[in-house]
C-alpha cells in the first residue's frame, strides 16, 4: 500500500507540473530552491501572486551562475521561458535579451509601450574564508529575520530582482486581474553592467525596442523613485619597480587586513566605510618610516565597483628584526582602527564598547621566497602613491542634498615580484561631466609627479539628466501615493544606471527606475529586504496597470 501510495503522489505531482510549466516545482531545479520558495511563498494565500512570481524566477537566476561576461547559461535558461510567458525574444548582437508580449486585444489606441529593464550580471565576490566558484556554483541563499542573505558571498538580488520582476509581470499580462489589459510590453535583460556596461552601450537600435517608456528595475531603495544618476570611467595606472636580489639573512612577513564591510563603490562612498587597500597603505607608510623593509607584493581589492574588502601583502626585513616590525605595525594599525572605529565596528552590546570589524593577521614566512624584491626607493614610491592618492567622496552636490555629485574608488593594486611593474585601478563617478573630466586632469597630474603612466579612461558611460517634469513620473508617484498613502522620496543616485546609456541609444525613451530594499550590495553582505520585494511588485503591477488605463 505505502508503494502503490508513492507512486500515485509522484504521478499526481508529474501531472501537476506537466499542467503548469510555469509553476516553481517545473522551474526550480534544485531542491534547496524550491525549499526556499516554499519558505518566502507559504500556501496560504498571503503573498500576492505577482509577488510570488517575481520569488520564483529570482531563485531561478540564483541557481544559475551568471557573473560578468559569462553570461550563455542564464541566457539561455531565461530564453526558454519566452514561449511559456506567450513573448518573443531576440537577442541582440552583442547578447542583450529581449522579450516582447503584444499588447491585450482590447488595449485602448495609442497606450504608451513600456520597456522593463534589469541586467543580467552580478558582481561576484566572496569573503576570504569562502572557497566558492561563482562560474559554476549556485547562490546559497537563506532567510534571516526578513532579509534574504546568502553564505558567504553577494546575493544577486542586484540585479536578479530586476529580471524576476519584469518576468513576473509579463506571466500575468493578459490573465484575469489587474494586469488584464496591457499595452505593448518589454523586458530587456542587458550584459555586463557590472563590468564594462557594454551591454546598454552597444544595445541595438530601433526597431529592437519599440517602447516608449523605460522602467529600470534596478534601484535599491524602498518607497523611492529614482530620476537621474552618475556617469562614470575607469582608470588604470603603473609604476616601473626596480627589482634587487634578496640578500642573505632575510626574512619574510605576510601581512593582511581584512573584515572590513566593503560596499557599492556608488551608493556606499559616501558613508566613511575603510578601504582596505588605503587602510594597508597608511599602516605601511607610517611604520617603514621607523623600520626599513621592502615590498615582495602588495595585492588588493577587486572589481572596479566594490568598496575593498581586504588587502594583502609580502615585506622583506633583516631577520633580527621581524619581532619589531610586528609590534610597530600593529601599534600604527591600532591607530587607524580608532579612526574608522564609528563606521567600521561590529554588533553593538548594550554596555559595552564598539570593537572594531577591521583585522590585521600577520604570518611569520612564506612557501616559496622569491630571488628579488622591490628596492627599497620602488617601495617607498608604492607605499607614497597609494597613501597620496584621491578615495572618497570629492564633491557633494550642493543643489541636492545629501547627494554625492563626485568620487573615486582606489578599488585593485597588482603587485608581486619579480614583476618590475606595480598596477593600480580606480574607478570616478560624478553627476557633472566637467568634474568628471577634472579628476582625470588631476590623476594625470598625480601621475607626473610620482612617474606614473595612467591610461586613457577605460569603460566609461554617461550620466542620467532627471526630468522631473515627465508623465510617467507624475502616474508612478500616484501609483505610489495610492498605494502606500505616502510620497515617494524621488531622487538622484551616486551609481551608474544603465539609462544614460539605452537614452543615448533611443533618446525619445522616458526613463524612470524604482526596486526594493536592497543592502550592502556588491559585497558577502548583501540583503534583500522581504517585504519591500511585495512592495516593489505592486508598485510594478500598479504603474503597467496605470499606464495601460
Amino acid at each position: 500500500l505505502l508503494f502503490i501510495f508513492v507512486v500515485v503522489a509522484s504521478v499526481v505531482c508529474s501531472l501537476a507540473i506537466m499542467s503548469d510549466p510555469l509553476s516553481a516545482a517545473s522551474l526550480l531545479k534544485r531542491p534547496e530552491s524550491l525549499e526556499l520558495y516554499n519558505k518566502l511563498v507559504p500556501d496560504d494565500g498571503s503573498v500576492d501572486r505577482l509577488t510570488a512570481a517575481c520569488w520564483k524566477y529570482l531563485l531561478l537566476c540564483m541557481e544559475t551562475p551568471r557573473p560578468s561576461s559569462q553570461l550563455a547559461a542564464i541566457t539561455e535558461r531565461l530564453s526558454s521561458l519566452a514561449p511559456l510567458l506567450g513573448c518573443q525574444a531576440e537577442i541582440d548582437p552583442v547578447g542583450n535579451l529581449r522579450f516582447r508580449k503584444n499588447a491585450s486585444s482590447d488595449a485602448k489606441a495609442n497606450v504608451p509601450g513600456i520597456c522593463m529593464q534589469g541586467h543580467m550580471d552580478m558582481v561576484t565576490t566572496a569573503n576570504s574564508d569562502t572557497v566558492f566558484d561563482f562560474e559554476k556554483s549556485p547562490i546559497d541563499a537563506f532567510i534571516e529575520n526578513g532579509w534574504l542573505k546568502a553564505r558567504g558571498t553577494t546575493l544577486g538580488a542586484d540585479n536578479g530582482v530586476g529580471l524576476a520582476g519584469g518576468l513576473a509581470v509579463l506571466e500575468f499580462a493578459g490573465k484575469e486581474g489587474a494586469l488584464a489589459e496591457h499595452g505593448l510590453l518589454e523586458l530587456l535583460c542587458t550584459v555586463d553592467e557590472e563590468t564594462t556596461m557594454i551591454g546598454a552601450e552597444k544595445l541595438a537600435p530601433h526597431p529592437f525596442l519599440q517602447s516608449s517608456i523605460l522602467l529600470n528595475l534596478d534601484s535599491e531603495e524602498e518607497y523611492s523613485i529614482c530620476i537621474g544618476c552618475a556617469g562614470g570611467a575607469e582608470y588604470g595606472n603603473e609604476i616601473d619597480v626596480e627589482q634587487v636580489p634578496v640578500s642573505e639573512g632575510t626574512s619574510f612577513l605576510q601581512i593582511s587586513i581584512s573584515g572590513l564591510f566593503g560596499g557599492h563603490s556608488g551608493v556606499d562612498i559616501h558613508k566613511g566605510k575603510g578601504n582596505a587597500i588605503k587602510i594597508l597603505a597608511r599602516t605601511l607608510l607610517t611604520t617603514i618610516e621607523k623600520i626599513p623593509f621592502q615590498i615582495v607584493s602588495l595585492n588588493g581589492g577587486g572589481a572596479c565597483n566594490v568598496i575593498p574588502r581586504e588587502s594583502f601583502a609580502i615585506v622583506a626585513i633583516e631577520s633580527g628584526k621581524v619581532d619589531a616590525l610586528k609590534q610597530e605595525l600593529q601599534e600604527q594599525f591600532e591607530k587607524v582602527q580608532k579612526v574608522y572605529i564609528a563606521v567600521e565596528h561590529k554588533e553593538i552590546v548594550e554596555g559595552q564598547k564598539r570593537e572594531s570589524n577591521i583585522k590585521l593577521t600577520l604570518t611569520d614566512g612564506i612557501e616559496a621566497p622569491p630571488a628579488s624584491i622591490a628596492s627599497a626607493q620602488s617601495t617607498q614610491k608604492i607605499i607614497d602613491w597609494l597613501n597620496n592618492f584621491p578615495d572618497g567622496v570629492l564633491r557633494f552636490n550642493y543643489d541636492v542634498k545629501d547627494l554625492t555629485e563626485t568620487s573615486i574608488n582606489l578599488c585593485r593594486t597588482e603587485f608581486s615580484s619579480p614583476s618590475t611593474l606595480f598596477v593600480s585601478r580606480s574607478f570616478a563617478r560624478s553627476s557633472s561631466s566637467v568634474q568628471l573630466d577634472f579628476v582625470f586632469q588631476q590623476l594625470k597630474g598625480l601621475s607626473r609627479l610620482a612617474g606614473a603612466r595612467i591610461s586613457e579612461p577605460e569603460n566609461a558611460f554617461p550620466g542620467w539628466d532627471p526630468d522631473v517634469t515627465s508623465k510617467p513620473l507624475a502616474i508612478l508617484t500616484d501609483d505610489h501615493k495610492k498605494l502606500f498613502d505616502r510620497e515617494p522620496h524621488v531622487y538622484a543616485i551616486h551609481a551608474g544606471l544603465e539609462c544614460g546609456l539605452i537614452q543615448a541609444v533611443y533618446p525619445s525613451m522616458i526613463c524612470i527606475s524604482i526596486g526594493p530594499q536592497v543592502e550592502n550590495a556588491h559585497s558577502p553582505d548583501e540583503r534583500l529586504s522581504i517585504a519591500s520585494l511585495d512592495l516593489f511588485m505592486r508598485l510594478t503591477g500598479k504603474f503597467v496597470a496605470s499606464i495601460a488605463s
